[in-house]
């Protein structure tokens, strides 16, 4: 079952998951290029199969805006949590995959890639071994 988005036109866990890809995206590197752009909207894609794109475009816009604003350690935090609260381990390991596909989108795997990912498996609670393969589901 995918993330659903309760709170019509505001903020949902679709928006926490945008965030974090965005977080790891652009945050380990201060760089956020084409390529990365499209995993990301194909990855939030897969998570509402059923919606336009333009509405992941939205997502990822809306989540964008926030994290314009300043990389802020809290609303990271408070996205890391919510996606916990939210999404069964299952879920979360598919959330863990789609970063790591992310993270090699731009064709260099870097540290602090790694290490955020590495917190995401402690602070979600997940397999250490979620990252190799494609282990998870998104239903």
């Amino acid at each position: 079952m995918p993330p659903v988005d309760n709170h019509k036109g505001g903020w949902s866990v679709l928006h926490d998951l945008a965030y974090i890809f965005l977080v790891l995206a652009h945050g380990t590197d201060d760089d956020l290029n084409d390529t990365e752009v499209q995993v990301m909207l194909n990855k939030l894609q897969e998570w509402r199969p059923l919606d336009a794109p333009a509405d992941m475009q939205s997502v990822l816009e809306t989540a964008g805006d926030a994290y314009s604003m300043g990389e802020d350690g809290q609303r990271l935090k408070r996205s890391i949590d919510s996606v916990r609260k939210s999404l069964p381990r299952e879920q979360r390991m598919a959330a863990l995959n789609d970063l790591i596909k992310i993270a090699n989108a731009d064709g260099v795997f870097l540290d602090n890639e790694e290490d955020l990912i590495n917190h995401l498996l402690s602070a979600w609670d997940v397999d250490p071994y979620a990252n190799y393969g494609a282990h998870g589901s998104k239903e």
